[in-house]
């Protein structure tokens, strides 16, 4: 007999004696994880999100970064909702659970990563089989939503915290297939000296925080 670690939730869901529907009401109550099978390579990305002088801002520092192959995609309650909704996950942000550093990987590319159907989603085994020798349901809120990092910015330079803020503002929108819609650095520099940055420093960060995939020649005539 083989014995696999992920099983389909219609499995699942005749182990423990109910049926699909109960398990993803679970799943958006926070009583149980389930995943999506996911099956992609991605860049993914680890960050920080510090909170800015303003209480109701946060800004994001890069951890670490790493192409990967991802298998099996731990499911929000969120996205177990939209299961019951309309019958997928949604778009798909966080790649894993929380690991040893307190942070999750996150997909970190302009790829259509979501909607991740319901014919495709799987719960632990070991996860049933303790609910089934427990004979108890889990509490709400069992699973927790994978939270930002939260951090102080203690170690983190006010112009790493601009650079992050212009780099969502500037180029969060841009289409990479069109360089209509990529900003000169010239524009990028200007907001950042309007904040308070020197000219020297400004320009060259407007040259740091520019994709790669960006346009770096005189924007095509429209």
């Amino acid at each position: 007999m083989i014995e696999t670690t992920y099983i389909r939730l219609a499995q699942a869901a005749e182990v423990l004696g109910t049926d699909q529907g109960t398990l993803l009401i679970a799943g958006a109550e926070a009583r149980i994880e389930l995943h999506g099978l996911f099956n992609q390579i991605v860049r993914a990305v680890k960050k920080e999100h510090v909170a800015t002088d303003a209480p109701w801002e946060v800004d994001t520092v890069i951890v670490d970064q790493a192409r990967m192959r991802i298998s099996f995609v731990p499911l929000q309650p969120h996205s177990c909702a939209e299961l019951i909704r309309k019958g997928d996950t949604g778009e798909i942000q966080y790649l894993t659970d929380i690991g040893g550093d307190g942070i999750a990987w996150e997909v970190d590319e302009d790829i259509d990563v979501g909607y991740i159907p319901l014919d495709l989603i799987f719960v632990r085994r070991g996860d049933i089989e303790a609910i089934k020798s427990e004979h108890a349901t889990p509490a709400p809120g069992t699973i927790k939503d994978v939270p930002p990092a939260q951090t102080d910015r203690s170690h983190v330079s006010d112009e790493l915290v601009l650079l992050n803020q212009a780099a969502r503002r500037w180029w969060a929108n841009a289409d990479r297939h069109d360089p209509a819609t990529h900003p000169g650095n010239a524009a990028v520099a200007a907001w950042l000296i309007e904040k308070g940055m020197t000219k020297s420093l400004a320009e060259r960060a407007a040259s740091i925080i520019r994709p790669e995939w960006a346009h770096t020649g005189r924007k095509p005539d429209a």
